[in-house]
């Protein structure tokens, strides 16, 4: 069996997210796993692998909803969904993401001494 590929530590995270690639829209209500450079969208519909996409993840919090906006590739895809790489986003968005991580982490610590070790998100 092969090992872990990924380069980023990831966490558990469920939320509402939206991508278009300008002429599709996808809506879903469930994502699995993120990290500071990509993350994976539950549903069956799909867009083409190397896509390029705008993405939104919906923070949903008990005083507002806050919207994270990205720009994101098509990466890969499962019977379940699909992974997209994030390749743009403005630093409120990765210090957002940057604490989603932390807070859903089952090991922080290794997660701030990535960052530290590898600044940014790819």
């Amino acid at each position: 069996m092969q090992g872990e590929q990924r380069g980023r530590i990831r966490a558990k995270y469920d939320t509402v997210v939206t991508i278009t690639d300008g002429q599709s829209t996808i809506s879903s209500t469930h994502t699995t796993d993120i990290s500071l450079n990509g993350i994976f969208i539950i549903t069956k519909k799909r867009l083409p692998l190397n896509t390029v996409c705008d993405l939104t993840i919906t923070l949903n919090s008990q005083v507002a909803n806050l919207v994270l906006r990205l720009k994101a590739t098509i990466m890969r895809e499962t019977e379940d969904g699909f992974a997209v790489s994030f390749q743009e986003m403005d630093i409120e968005t990765y210090q957002h993401l940057k604490n989603i991580v932390l807070y859903n982490s089952q090991d922080p610590e290794s997660f701030l001494k990535q960052c530290q070790e590898r600044p940014g998100f790819k």
